[in-house]
């Protein structure tokens, strides 16, 4: 393990010791030297004191102390470094979470705590009881997952002083009683994802630079670890939970519900999923990279995953969130032209799976037209429902007003869909679909009335009256068939 001179004079608190080290000195270091080596911390005697030099700039005194003495000391902080390093990449392997975060304790000696990328405490540093810290640790010890303050703390706060793309960790500065203490917080990623996150406590000592390296240290070991497998041994992975939805279709109900609230999500939604995917194939990963991070500072209630080749986002759909999205990529963006396929509106986020195909093949039919925007599954819905084969997938893909109509047929009774079948059939006259159903003219203009309070469409437009009478079609043959699970 190579070291920085910070992580050195992080283990020379008992001594005298006087500094001057530049806050970026790197870990380069792999072992103490008495004379000039590559990469090596050099000791050598000046006067009563000894020199160690770790580069052109970097040096510390040690007051007081013959030089073959601090060889010793020095040389036994390598040693001890080395010892820490194995025993938390075989904890890592073995999947004893609690194990490294409790003997990183005497590296730290500051409150540690690993959570998963749902913000669900994996361990805690044991040194430190419930009530030892604050508010906000005696939650985690108690609960076992974060607050909904402490996650929009982290949402908002660290994703507006974070510019970087390189996942360095952060100090962060809370203004509240609940997060009483300086904090470093570490963002642990697995291909692409975010699987946990370190948070480091300024508690008992002052953080530094080498506190940070440390920090990024142990991350970069338990990342493929925490990315593929949780330490219970399961094949539930920590990634985001929305992620986990759309990939494997099935996730753990109360982390669903914990998240919508984390958001601020009203639980009926509605919900809209957006993928985007640059245009630069030579520049993706930078620019995916890149575009997650925008979007999640100036949109933190969203859900951001980069998926395959596409960023995902999910948002609660309100009037004008398309529009922010999109202004939002062209402004902090605009040397990047991006593709952005969004799906249809739904209000139940445990159907994802589904607007998310949708939002995918809206995508992909804008990058055959090849030319940049954004591009509504609406505008291609009925090419989807003519080429899909998967019933579920063409019932979702079905005009939402039809499916809120069908719905209230179901659990109402009413006749209301193939009442608006046969007005639109009858190119909205109203005479001919009443002698059509069989009743009075009064009677359908009274169903109207309730269909238009349920209808969000312009049925002006020939396109969406189009779309809507397709979509009352392919509602009738499925669930005539019975070929669609109910949900």
């Amino acid at each position: 393990m190579k070291l920085s001179m910070w992580m050195i004079i992080n283990r020379l608190s008992d001594f005298n010791i006087n500094w001057y080290i530049e806050s970026d000195s790197r870990p380069i270091l792999k072992s103490a030297r008495m004379t000039y080596a590559p990469q090596c911390l050099q000791i050598s005697q000046m006067g009563d004191d000894v020199i160690c030099r770790g580069g052109d700039r970097d040096y510390f005194l040690l007051e007081g102390m013959d030089y073959k003495q601090a060889f010793e000391v020095l040389q036994g902080i390598f040693d001890y470094y080395n010892d820490w390093d194995e025993q938390i990449r075989n904890a890592a392997r073995a999947g004893a979470y609690q194990s490294i975060v409790d003997c990183s304790w005497p590296i730290f000696h500051n409150p540690l705590a690993l959570s998963d990328g749902n913000n669900q405490a994996i361990a805690l540093s044991s040194q430190y009881g419930a009530k030892d810290v604050d508010q906000e640790w005696q939650y985690l010890k108690e609960y076992g997952f974060s607050s909904i303050e402490s996650v929009d703390f982290l949402k908002v706060f660290s994703q507006n002083i974070d510019n970087s793309l390189r996942n360095i960790p952060q100090i962060l500065e809370p203004k509240n009683s609940r997060i009483r203490y300086n904090l470093a917080n570490q963002k642990v990623f697995w291909k692409d994802e975010l699987c946990a996150r370190l948070v480091l406590i300024e508690k008992d000592r002052t953080l530094n630079p080498g506190d940070l390296q440390l920090l990024r240290h142990i991350a970069e070991i338990i990342a493929p670890y925490l990315g593929s497998i949780s330490p219970a041994g399961n094949q539930n992975s920590y990634k985001d939970v929305f992620a986990e939805l759309i990939q494997d279709g099935t996730v753990n109900r109360e982390s669903i519900e914990r998240h919508i609230r984390y958001n601020h999500w009203e639980y009926t939604g509605p919900f809209r999923v957006y993928a985007i995917e640059p245009r630069n194939p030579a520049r993706s990963d930078y620019t995916l990279h890149l575009l997650r991070r925008i979007v999640l500072k100036l949109m933190p209630y969203t859900s951001v995953n980069i998926i395959q080749t596409s960023l995902v986002v999910i948002a609660r759909e309100e009037s004008e969130t398309h529009r922010n999205l999109v202004d939002i990529l062209t402004r902090a963006w605009a040397s990047e032209k991006v593709n952005i396929g969004a799906s249809l509106v739904f209000r139940d986020i445990y159907l994802l799976p589904f607007f998310y195909r949708q939002a995918e093949y809206s995508l992909a039919r804008l990058k055959q037209a090849k030319a940049p925007g954004t591009f509504f599954f609406s505008d291609c819905a009925m090419d989807f429902l003519v080429l899909e084969k998967d019933p579920e997938n063409m019932y979702y893909a079905c005009h939402p007003d039809v499916l809120c109509i069908h719905q209230a047929d179901e659990t109402e009774k009413t006749e209301f869909l193939k009442t608006l079948a046969v007005y639109l059939s009858c190119e909205r006259n109203i005479t001919h679909a009443a002698k059509e159903l069989f009743i009075h003219r009064n009677t359908l203009i009274y169903r109207l009335k309730k269909i238009n309070e349920m209808l969000t469409a312009d049925l002006d437009d020939p396109y969406t009256r189009d779309y809507i009478r397709f979509s009352i079609y392919i509602v009738r043959i499925l669930t005539g068939q019975n070929s669609l699970k109910k949900k």
